[in-house]
């Protein structure tokens, strides 16, 4: 069974938490009711994807939810690999 993904909005709130608010892993997961790895994953793509709070502001869900999707493809590529 495939894994539900969260809402744009709790996204958007993770990534501020950690930048804006300097909020450890478990305080935003505890603040926002997702589990730990969650807010992990969500930081990576969002580091991968060199996504900053200023910019996630401005962009649309799609764009942000592309732009996640997009880093996981290429961190998975083997052609961007080191």
């Amino acid at each position: 069974m495939p894994k539900a993904r969260i809402s744009m909005s709790k996204i958007r709130e993770i990534i501020r938490l950690n930048e804006d608010a300097g909020l450890s892993i478990r305080q935003i997961s505890r603040a926002l009711a997702v589990s730990r790895p969650v807010v992990t994953e969500y930081l990576k793509q969002a580091k991968n994807a060199e996504l900053k709070w200023a910019e996630v502001q401005t962009i649309s869900d799609d764009e942000l939810l592309e732009r996640l999707r997009d880093s996981e493809t290429r961190r998975h590529d083997p052609k961007y690999e080191t």
